[in-house]
């Protein structure tokens, strides 16, 4: 009975027979009807990428953890950089400079066990999830770059004497010359930091690419 509705409906027998032969004109991505509703199912593109965003998800994980690296190492440089009363609260840049390590130690930890869940799973990220990665990977990548930029500044002037208090002329004297050596050192993996976490985001656009553009 289903079959005479079918055929007497107007074209529907001509759509059938279409798609059955792969006529051209049929889509082979192909219409299925689903609760009286079609959908397309995915196109060859998107299925490839995906499929090399699950290969990517060990390159991923490996960026994830010098990010965790690095900052550790800048903000305990930071933290231990102390001399003749010189700390890093004495200059607001270099308290950022820490503050800034400390937080993106917190979010990669996080990013480090969801990248590893995903791994073990085998499973595909979900849409929300990348997009939520993207964001955050942006504002991290910009906190430590703003971070970096600040640190560095303030180590210049130090180095060429801008401070002049009771740490005599900084680093050129020799009074503060351990502390000027570990702000300097803990900007400097601040940067290389960032630049980890710029390659992150740049994944990440690559990651959302099915859902914006395929």
């Amino acid at each position: 009975m289903s079959t005479v509705a079918q055929d007497s409906a107007p074209g529907g027998g001509k759509i059938q027979d279409a798609m059955e032969q792969g006529a051209p004109g049929a889509s082979s991505a192909a219409v299925v009807p689903e609760g009286g509703h079609y959908t397309q199912t995915p196109s060859p593109a998107f299925q490839a990428v995906k499929k090399n965003i699950n290969h990517m998800s060990a390159f991923s994980l490996g960026l994830r953890v010098a990010e965790f690296v690095l900052s550790v190492i800048a903000f305990s440089l930071m933290a231990s950089a102390d001399q003749n009363g010189a700390v890093y609260s004495t200059f607001t840049s270099y308290s950022f400079v820490l503050a800034v390590n400390v937080l993106v130690v917190f979010y990669t930890i996080g990013q480090i066990i969801m990248s590893v869940l995903l791994l073990v799973s085998g499973s595909t990220p979900k849409k929300i999830y990348l997009f939520i990665t993207f964001g955050c990977d942006q504002l991290s990548a910009f906190l430590l770059m703003a971070a970096g930029a600040a640190g560095a500044s303030v180590a210049l002037i130090i180095n060429r004497g801008g401070v002049t208090d009771a740490y005599g002329n900084g680093c050129i004297d020799g009074k503060i010359t351990s502390f000027c050596s570990h702000a300097q050192a803990s900007v400097a993996f601040t940067f290389l930091s960032f630049f980890c976490m710029v390659i992150s985001s740049l994944l990440g656009v690559y990651s959302l690419a099915p859902y914006l553009i395929l």
